[in-house]
């Protein structure tokens, strides 16, 4: 799946560039909600490739201004990225040598929005009749096939937060689209895509923050890398 292959992309990056000092301008951003989530690759051969654990930050505006990806990545002092959609910037926050940095991206909204050609409104998504609990909650399993490959996709009815719902916000801020009528009703808790080859790809919500009331304060940051 492609929906956070370009966050992560830039989050990393961002961190190759050192040369700005100037302080970050006085800002602050909020967070109600949140998903930890995992990523898994695996190989035609079913062994795992990579694995990858992060956290979805949600603020509770509507339309969504921005939002904040942590990554399990303290090894190389990256903490985490803030997608600023109202100002059209990206926040890489690091601490490096116990010194809190952050590099600053000019992003065109395409970049940082699900692209709509991954959402034809021609792909069908058939409910298979298989079904098992997630995180407690009841989920239907569905399937969709694509040029590329088969998406499977577990759909709560109840669970207050899912992946693409979040997604589907992101998309929305000016107006609805054809997401809304293409994706099943109700919150993706897990979504595996398996390529013609047989490469996987699984992402998993493995936990559900409510009301986690997070700021982030920009203003003990320093700026080190414009682009």
């Amino acid at each position: 799946m492609k929906f956070l292959a370009p966050f992560l992309t830039l989050f990393l990056f961002a961190s190759f560039t050192m040369k700005d000092t100037k302080l970050v301008e006085s800002a602050s951003y909020s967070f109600k909600n949140s998903l930890d989530i995992k990523m898994s690759s695996y190989k035609k051969n079913g062994k795992l490739d990579d694995e990858t654990n992060a956290t979805l930050l949600i603020s509770d505006e509507d339309p969504l201004k921005y939002f904040g990806v942590e990554l399990d990545l303290e090894s190389s002092g990256m903490g985490a990225a803030i997608y600023d959609y109202d100002k059209q910037k990206m926040i890489t926050l690091m601490n490096l040598n116990g010194n809190n940095q952050a590099v600053i991206i000019d992003m065109n909204k395409k970049l940082f929005q699900p692209d709509e050609d991954d959402y034809d409104e021609s792909v069908e998504f058939v409910k298979t009749g298989n079904s098992k609990d997630i995180l407690g909650y009841s989920c239907d399993e569905y399937k969709a096939v694509v040029d590329d490959g088969t998406n499977y996709f577990w759909v709560s009815a109840t669970a207050p937060l899912g992946i693409i719902d979040f997604f589907i916000r992101v998309q929305n801020q000016k107006s609805k689209n054809k997401i809304e009528t293409v994706m099943p009703e109700g919150s993706v808790l897990e979504l595996s895509s398996v390529s013609e080859k047989g490469e996987k790809f699984v992402m998993q919500v493995t936990k559900i923050n409510q009301n986690i009331n997070k700021t982030i304060d920009l203003s003990n940051y320093s700026v080190i890398g414009r682009m």
